[in-house]
Formats: C-alpha cells, structure tokens, sequence
C-alpha cells in the first residue's frame, strides 16, 4: 500500500518511491504534501473561506457605481402671469372713471413710465351694480390689474420694489363700505433673455415693423439667471403687456387659493 514503509528499506520498489516524495523516510505511514493526502486528512482539512467579490475601483479610488462629477443645477422655470380669461364680466365698475381718464381712452401709466399719474381723486369702486359675476383676486382692468387685499399683501411679502399700487375707495350697492382693492401695475422692467431669444426678437422686428411683441404660447424662451437675479416678478423692454415670474410666486399664489390668476408656461 502506497504510503507505508515497508520492513527492508533496500526493497527494489521502495527508492524510487522515495526519490519522487510519495513517502517519508522518518514517518512512513504519512503520505507526503505533494500527494492528494488520504481520505481522513480530506475530512479533516479546514475549508476556505468564500469571500464577496469586491466593488472594482476606478483610478480615483472610487466605487465604480458612484458618479463623481456632480449634476449642475436646474434652472429657474417662468411663467407669464396673467388674469384669467372668463367670458362673464365681473361685476364692478369705476364711477368716476372720465375723471380718471382726463380726456384720454385707456387708463394706462404715463407714457414711457410704469405706474400711476397723479389722480385728482382716488378710484371709486362700485361693487354688485352691474349683476356680473363676484369679483376674484385679479381683474384686469384697462391697462391695470384690480387686484384684492389679500394678493396684494403676497406680492409685497415675495417682491415689493416690483409693483406700484393706486388706493381704491370700495362701496357696495348698498351703499356700505366693500373689500379692500386696489390697481395694481408691475413696475420692473429688465433684459432678461439668453442670446438665442434675442435673436428670435430682433426677426420677428425685421419682419413685421413691430416693436413690441406678446410671447403668449412661445416654450423656448431662453432666460439669462445672472440678468434675472433674485427678483421674482417682471417685464421686458419686448412686450407691452406680458409679465412673468418664477417658480416660487407661482407656488405662492396656488397654495394661497388666488382665484382669477393664470400662469402660462415659457418652457416645453
């Protein structure tokens, strides 16, 4: 048996068998390392541990499924805000309105200004003459907003420099004393458009001969973030009606419950 010494060391099998190793000259009865080793040996030789495979690593020494270069941030999204259009007029009028007017067809700033002229007298505000429907938050009226108190106070909290507000005297019908409102005009003007907007514009001058244009329904307009800073409601030298602002009044106005405001998107 393979393994074993036998009793005459000078056997004719024994040299070569201890030439090669398969036997040890001081422990016959141990098979040598470089054997498969005996059945017992097998059963009792500890087992190796299987270890998780590790994460490769890139030259950085970083885990291969984490992304090193950082997301760049979002940019602001905009809006044009606007009055909602109903085809049921509110019920409201201005009873001093011809004294407003001095002779003009539009109650409108003075030209080349935003704002409100001086008035010999406030507005007169009759509500629930007429039987239209309730006022909400925002009315457009002439080349102003009526707006209510409430709004007023939100548009001040978010960017008071922005607008400029004309005190309105409120009666009901009755003859008793109404809700608070007032005019309201946006009077921050800023360049606010990235370079392929520009050029969009300054086409649409060549072909039309017009200098203001309304950017109702445009989704690609390109805004500049360091021309727009932190403000949050504006105009542009572009377009005689259109407003916009940013996210956050959107948001403010939506949690707020305003009613009679509408926003259009400026993106897809």
């Amino acid at each position: 048996m393979i393994g074993t010494a036998p009793q005459s060391r000078n056997q004719w099998w024994w040299k070569p068998l201890r030439r090669r190793g398969l036997v040890s000259p001081t422990l016959p009865s141990v098979v040598s390392s470089t054997c498969c080793g005996t059945a017992a040996e097998m059963r009792t030789a500890p087992r190796k541990e299987l270890r998780a495979p590790t994460r490769c690593r890139d030259m950085t020494g970083q885990s291969a499924d984490k992304t090193t270069s950082r997301r760049k941030p979002k940019a602001r999204k905009f809006y044009i805000i606007s009055y909602t259009v109903i085809e049921k007029l509110p019920d409201f009028e201005i009873t001093n309105l011809n004294l407003l007017l001095a002779g003009k067809r539009v109650l409108a700033p003075p030209v080349g200004q935003r704002g409100f002229p001086r008035y010999s007298e406030n507005p007169r505000v009759l509500i629930g003459a007429k039987r239209g429907r309730p006022l909400r938050d925002l009315e457009l009226f002439h080349a102003y907003w009526l707006i209510s108190d409430r709004l007023k106070s939100l548009f001040e909290s978010f960017d008071p420099a922005a607008f400029a507000f004309q005190t309105c005297d409120v009666q009901l019908c009755d003859g008793s004393a109404g809700p608070a409102y007032w005019l309201c005009d946006i009077v921050r003007i800023i360049d606010p458009f990235g370079e392929r907007t520009l050029q969009e514009i300054r086409r649409y001058r060549e072909r039309t001969g017009e200098r203001y244009c309304s950017f109702i329904g445009n989704k690609d307009l390109i805004f500049k973030e360091d021309a727009v800073g932190n403000t949050h409601i504006f105009r542009t030298p572009y377009s005689w009606a259109d407003v916009f602002c940013d996210q956050s009044l959107k948001d403010a106005c939506r949690n707020s419950g305003m009613k009679g405001v509408q926003f259009r998107a400026t993106f897809s």
